[in-house]
């Protein structure tokens, strides 16, 4: 469905030139849409450059009362995240069965610490602790791929850059790509819970990403980040239309007052660094 509400989005690791694997900046499309085509669509592609692929669909289609695209471009959605591409599977990380899988995803992510993309298939992943990402990586969530609160543990927060404690300003964490996730906080756990945290960040996509069940607290609390893009995302919270306690987002400056300490590191840097460049786009706050 080529529809105006829907995009075509090339992931790492998702296409390939030869034997290279990259991020594509810029997508150069020639389509056409019929509401009801007589038969599935057919399409070639062609890389014009490094970076540029072209899709072209079958002339066998039935144009009639189509609607047509040309040169749709979008430069820049993806920050490049070269290195390896880790399934979460191949490290003992098993969705859907109840059972812990935060040391078997973190497992994942550290394999990939230098830059990379980790890729979660489809199913529900419970967590017992935060999980924290690093610079230069994409954490690439199926479709159906929902991390999901499933014990207390101090604030809750299910993912959250790392940082150590020499680290300011923006200086923690950069050119991360968060896409398609689910975040659940659990209804069942009536304790605080904030489900995304970025924290002395710079330069993180958040994609195509659902928040759910946050409690109290914050489903994304953005905090001393700089050049944040949350695009096509849902909020869905129940407690949100209930009563005034939690926020869908909160942009936030690291005060002593504004966050927890979740990894093991002597002490926080608290330099009051504010946000700066926060884009919400195409996104859905829902609390209906």
């Amino acid at each position: 469905d080529l529809g105006a509400q829907n995009r075509l989005l090339f992931l790492p690791g998702s296409v390939s030139a030869g034997d290279t694997v990259f991020a594509c900046t810029e997508i150069s499309v020639e389509a056409y849409r019929d509401p009801q085509p007589p038969q599935s669509i057919q399409w070639e592609a062609a890389w014009l450059n490094e970076s540029t692929l072209q899709l072209t669909f079958g002339e066998s289609v039935d144009l009639s009362g189509a609607s047509v695209f040309s040169s749709a471009q979008q430069t820049g959605i993806l920050y490049e995240t070269p290195g390896p591409v880790v399934n979460v599977l191949d490290y003992g990380a098993e969705p859907d069965d109840a059972q812990f899988d935060s040391a078997k995803l973190q497992a994942a992510i550290d394999a990939v610490k230098d830059g990379g993309t980790v890729i979660f298939p489809a199913g529900v992943y419970c967590l017992d602790r935060c999980l924290a990402f690093y610079s230069n990586q994409t954490l690439l969530f199926m479709p159906g791929a929902v991390l999901k609160r499933s014990t207390y543990t101090g604030a809750g927060t299910l993912l959250m850059n790392y940082y150590t404690s020499d680290v300011g300003g923006y200086s923690a964490v950069e050119n991360v790509n968060i896409i398609g996730a689910t975040f659940d906080g659990n209804p069942e756990i009536d304790k605080s819970c904030n489900l995304l945290n970025t924290f002395h960040a710079k330069n993180i996509n958040v994609i195509g990403c659902v928040f759910r069940n946050c409690n109290y607290w914050h489903c994304y609390e953005c905090n001393s980040s700089a050049n944040i893009r949350v695009v096509d995302c849902v909020f869905e919270d129940k407690y949100f239309a209930l009563q005034n306690r939690s926020e869908y987002f909160q942009i936030d400056r690291a005060g002593i007052d504004s966050i927890s300490n979740l990894f093991d590191t002597e002490y926080m840097t608290f330099d009051n660094t504010s946000c700066t460049n926060i884009l919400v786009a195409n996104t859905i706050f829902d609390s209906t």
